[in-house]
Order: structure tokens, then sequence, then C-alpha cells
């Protein structure tokens, strides 16, 4: 039965590296000492009694990721500080569907608590996630023109954009069983902020092999929560501005409520391999304010050729002729988004107290788009107050995303640093990902008596990750790493 889990956990760590690629803070995933690694598993446990996040600084999350291709791919020098399109990528190499996104996180404030072998966090984050999805031949229309499609349709199904800004108020709990299983959920409680998000995009440009006229087709349909006032009478689209809306009042908004929530399992398969695995982002936001939903549907027939003037009438007269072609309704219409839900597994082997190394593998999923990762982590903790992280990972089809990380420090100030691209530092143009986690924490109640008692009861102080019954058999037999002085510290 065990190698029948077993192998059905490691099908679900091979799934996650076939398709493309996304990836957020793995290496923090296993970095268990860093009370922040909670949020990629709630059934991680606080190692001390408490644990405050201190405000605003307790975790900065900035992270790019771009499905298919770095600025290095897409242009190539021509000498002189000159850069033109790369058309051979762009034509060969270049997926059929890409993906660009950001995500920029920053946590308010947070608080945990372990009580009787439950560990307890509360905590506040802003978040702002941005996905833009696209076909190839939207890239490949715009650097080498309609010419490569004559008496065929350029398809740009696929093409869209989400842009979700909400606030998260979370509670989560874990709790260890009897047989060492660590269990965990988190419930969050949103309040959208700004959204704009593509509902539909069926579009295609037709290229006419004689005349070179193109023709544009089909439907799209945007909802949108914004500050924006939307003039568009006569079914036609005049224009958008800015509605003067407060900062205060926009940060106060909640009017547009969500729920969601995260599971997550820790199970200690042998005395040195653990298996871990979360589901992030199970939730939706209803959105009920500042609300416009796009319509827009038609068919526009271009004879060209471009005009030679720059004038602004010239192009202020095109740009009349394609609106007055296409018939747009704007309405306020409530709607829903879901959350990109996030799905993480993670076999981890500790060869003794000090060394670990594991593979953690990452599912994104964008409404039918996969974006799977896949790393391979190692960490060194010679102290309970310091440890080092080094990640390898394979991402976006790319091979070359080397990551490292630390922290340092237990009581009463802990700073960590974590990057799954460290590349990305000396080789901006190169990469695909740029990522980077960091922040402070105050901890305290690690005393040793509390540790000891902790062990007594069965915690999970000692050796995290492994059977009760196992903990002093394993601890004996590394007594040169002095584990007697610090028997009830985390590993």
């Amino acid at each position: 039965m065990r190698k029948l889990k077993l192998a059905a956990f490691t099908g679900i760590l091979s799934l996650m590296a076939l398709t493309v690629k996304a990836q957020q803070n793995h290496s923090l995933y296993l970095m268990h000492a860093i009370p922040e690694s909670n949020l990629l598993n709630p059934a991680i446990p606080l190692s001390c009694k408490w644990y405050i996040g201190l405000p605003v600084l307790s975790s900065v999350h900035l992270n790019y990721k771009n499905s298919s291709f770095s600025f290095n791919n897409l242009f190539e020098s021509s000498g002189g500080g000159a850069y033109q399109p790369n058309l051979d990528f762009i034509s060969n190499k270049l997926h059929w569907r890409n993906a660009i996104g950001t995500e920029i996180h920053l946590q308010l404030f947070a608080l945990g608590y372990k009580y009787k072998g439950y560990s307890f966090i509360f905590s506040a984050t802003e978040k702002n996630n941005l996905m833009v999805t696209f076909p190839k031949q939207i890239v490949a229309l715009g650097f080498d023109g309609n010419g490569q499609f004559l008496g065929k349709t350029a398809g740009l199904k696929g093409t869209g954009i989400f842009f979700n800004h909400y606030r998260e108020y979370a509670i989560g709990v874990s709790k260890e069983t009897g047989n060492g299983t660590i269990l965990g959920a988190r419930a969050k409680l949103l309040f959208g902020k700004l959204n704009v998000s593509t509902k539909k995009a069926n579009l295609g440009l037709f290229t006419d092999k004689t005349t070179y006229n193109l023709e544009i087709d089909g439907q799209i349909l945007v909802n949108s929560s914004l500050p924006i006032l939307v003039d568009a009478t006569n079914n036609r689209l005049n224009s958008m501005a800015y509605n003067d809306v407060s900062p205060v009042a926009l940060a106060l908004n909640r009017k547009n409520p969500g729920f969601a929530i995260d599971l997550g399992i820790i199970y200690p398969w042998t005395e040195q391999i653990t298996l871990s695995a979360s589901a992030l982002d199970l939730g939706f936001i209803r959105w009920r304010s500042n609300l416009n939903s796009f319509n827009g549907s038609g068919n526009y027939v271009f004879t060209g050729p471009l005009g030679s003037s720059t004038s602004s009438s010239y192009w202020n007269n095109l740009g009349n002729s394609f609106l007055d072609s296409i018939h747009f309704e704007v309405t306020p219409k409530k709607y829903f988004t879901f959350l990109p839900p996030r799905f993480m597994a993670a076999a981890d082997y500790r060869y003794n107290p000090q060394l670990a190394a594991g593979l953690v593998g990452n599912l994104l999923v964008y409404k039918t788009k996969a974006m799977p990762s896949l790393s391979l982590v190692a960490r060194y903790e010679p102290f309970r107050y310091l440890g080092f992280m080094a990640s390898y990972t394979w991402q976006n089809y790319s091979f070359n995303s080397v990551g490292a990380g630390f922290y340092i420090g237990r009581k009463p100030i802990q700073f960590y640093l974590v990057t799954d691209n460290l590349m990305a530092a000396f080789k901006p143009f190169d990469t695909r990902n740029i990522n980077l986690r960091f922040g402070f924490n105050i901890i305290f109640g690690c005393s040793k008596k509390a540790e000891k008692e902790a062990v007594k009861k069965g915690g999970n102080s000692a050796c995290f990750g492994y059977k009760d019954q196992h903990k002093k058999s394993y601890l004996k037999k590394f007594k040169p790493w002095k584990v007697k002085k610090y028997e009830g510290s985390t590993y």
C-alpha cells in the first residue's frame, strides 16, 4: 500500500513538470523555520509559541513570470546598442499560447499562536495579481506584418487579461494527528478593490491574398470593476475617464466580497522521508461596485494601405472609422471571478538534522491554461537560528533558474530572504522569471523548557517531519551535533 501511495505521489510531481511553467517560492515551501512557509501549506505548524509579522515588513513578495520568452529571445542585437525582432524565434520557437504574469503581495500584519499542538495563524494581506494571455499570431502580426497570413485568418482566440487587486483576511489552523500526519486549513475572507477580466475574446483577422485588405471580425467581452466613467452612447465607445474616487474610499471599499480556502497535509513516510501537499486559493470574488462590462462585436474592413501622413487627424479618422464599425454595449453588470488555484506537492529527504533535500512541484491553473514547474531544493541549517537554501528549477521551458535564500535569527527577531531565480539579478534580459520574498518576524516562546514539554507531548518541535516514536532514536544517531543540548529545536 505504501508503494502504491508513493508511486501516485511521484506521479503528481511528474505531472507538474509537463507543460508551461510558473512559480512562487518553491524554496520557501520546505523552509519550515520561517513562519511564512505556512502561506504555501497551511499544515506547516509554528515552531515556537508566538509569532508576529512586523506590519508591512513581515512578507514582501514580488514575482514576474513569462511562459515563453525572455527579452533576448524576442530581440537580437544589431550592433551599436540597437535591437531588432528575432523573427526566427517568433516563427519557429514561440509557443502557440503564451502568458505573462506578475504578483505583488504585501502582508499588512500577521499573528501566530501555538497551543496544545494546534497552530493558529491570522494574517491580513494586500494582493495584486496580473495575467495576460495571448496567442503566437498576435506577436507575429506585430513584428512581421500580415503578409504571412495571405488568404488565411489569424485567430486571436486566447487573448485575455486578468487583473485582480484585493485584500485578504485569513485565519488558519494546523494540528498533528495520532500517527504523525499534520493537517491544516485556512479560511480567507476577501474584499475586491480593482478588477479587469476578459470573459470572451473570439477575434479573427483575415488578409485578402489579392488586395491585402484586412478584415477584423468577432466578439470580445471584458468585465471590469474600476473607478472610471465611460461614454458609450449610440452603441459606440466614445471615451473613458478616471472617476474621482479617493484612495481612502477605494482602500475601505467592502462592496466586493469573496471567500477562499487553503488546504494542506504533511505525512511522515519514514524517519527520513516526508511527503506534503497543498491546494491554495480555492475561491471567488463577487464584484458589485464601479462596474462596467464592455461587449463589443462587429466587422471592420481596412482597405489600406496605411497613409504616410503622421498628422494626428489621419490617425484620429482611422480610429473613428474602426469604432464606428464596432457595436459596443457597456452595462453595469455584476459578475464573479474565481481566483487562479494553485496546487503544490513535495517530497523531502532529511540526511541528518542539519542537511536535507527535496523535490517541489507547483501547478497554477488560469482558466484552461496549466502552468506547472518543478524544483530541486537543498537546505543546510547548522544552527537553530541560521539556515541556508539552494534550488534548481525547471520552469517556463527554461533550465537556468538557480535559487538561493537564508534566514537568520530565531528569537526575538528573524530576517529572511528567498529567491527562486538568483541569476535574474545578473542576467535580467535572459530570464523568464524574477522572484523575491523577504521580511522580518518577531518570534518568542521558544524556551528550552517549553520545547522539551512539546517533545514529551508529541509536538512538532523536534526534527520536524518525523513520527514521534522515531525522534529519540534518530537524534541519538547524531550525537556529534550536540543534539542533547538542542533536543527541542526545529531543524
